[in-house]
């Protein structure tokens, strides 16, 4: 367990936030030179970022691990926003746009807001984070296999 004080973890949060920030541009941009078929590996990549932060912190743990997950997690986050924006309008177009980002919210709005209590659950169960670091670390690793297999619909006129 690493203890710090509450300006350490606000310096740290600040960097988190601000690793976002090169992920979301970079991503955003890349995102917009990649063609349609190679989109899903931007997201494979921001994902791996997950997994790199997350194994180094549990294999770790030291204060430097803490910093490396909090970058990889800030340039994952960031990424994945605006490539998946990007997928959902080359894949399916603006006109199913609305609709898509509406069902895709009704499923994680739940879950975003569920998450926090069950890492605190987690927590006051048994006084560490890392069965709730585990368990992101699996559900990070399963999104990379399955966004790789991602391919983009084909046209109606195929079908």
């Amino acid at each position: 367990v690493i203890y710090h004080s509450t300006a350490t973890f606000m310096a740290m949060m600040i960097l988190m936030i601000v690793f976002t920030l090169p992920g979301r541009f970079f991503g955003g941009l890349i995102a917009d030179k990649l063609p349609k078929n190679r989109m899903q590996l931007l997201l494979v990549g921001a994902f791996a970022f997950q997994v790199i932060g997350l194994s180094t912190y549990l294999l770790n743990g030291s204060t430097a691990a803490v910093y490396l997950l909090l970058a990889c997690h800030g340039l994952s986050s960031g990424a994945i926003t605006p490539v998946v924006l990007l997928m959902i309008g080359r894949y399916f177009g603006r006109k199913a746009f609305g609709s898509i980002m509406g069902t895709m919210m009704a499923f994680i709005s739940p879950l975003g807001m569920t998450a926090p209590v069950f890492y605190g659950w987690i927590y006051d169960t048994t006084l560490s984070y890392h069965v709730a670091f585990v368990v992101s670390l699996c559900l990070a690793g399963a999104a990379m296999l399955i966004t790789a297999m991602v391919r983009p619909p084909r046209p109606l006129q195929e079908i």
